[in-house]
This record gives C-alpha cells, sequence and structure tokens, in this order.
C-alpha cells in the first residue's frame, strides 16, 4: 500500500471516533471493531467530508480492513480523475 496522504491521516482520525478505539491504522480489521450500520453511515460521511466522493454502504460493506477501504476511496479518485469529473 502506498503511503497515507493527509487526506488519509484526517480520514482516519475521523475513524477512530467512528470505530470508538484510540488509534486506526491500515491493518486494523473492521469486523474486530465497532463496524456496523452506524459505523459503516458515519465512515459514508467521513468519505465524503475528507475526499468528496459519495461511496455506498455496500462498497463498504465489502471492506474488511482499513486499508480496503483506502484503496476503495483511491481507487474511486483514480476513475473520477480518468473520466475528467476531478
Amino acid at each position: 500500500m502506498m503511503k497515507p496522504t493527509l487526506q488519509d491521516e484526517a480520514f482516519m482520525v475521523g475513524l477512530t471516533e467512528v470505530l470508538q478505539i484510540d488509534e486506526v491504522g491500515p491493518g486494523i480489521v473492521l469486523n474486530d471493531e465497532n463496524w456496523d450500520s452506524l459505523a459503516i453511515m458515519s465512515a459514508i460521511a467521513l468519505i465524503d467530508e475528507h475526499y468528496n466522493l459519495t461511496v455506498s454502504g455496500k462498497a463498504l460493506q465489502g471492506c474488511s480492513s482499513v486499508a480496503d477501504l483506502l484503496s476503495l476511496v483511491h481507487s474511486t479518485v483514480a476513475e473520477r480523475e480518468r473520466a475528467g469529473e476531478g
């Protein structure tokens, strides 16, 4: 995985509050934490706030780690840029 950007760092700080844990890093397994429907909705809002992206709850449900979340965000950003929407 690539080095986290400042946006990624800010997003992960927000995830600490969502998951109610002290520290979040790419290796955190979401199902080991408070990864429920409320956390997914909160993560959707965080992604919108930090990346100006809309992702579906279904896409987030498919993520098993914070690294998966970041990969989803980065691939969505890249797709948007390729489409000329960035």
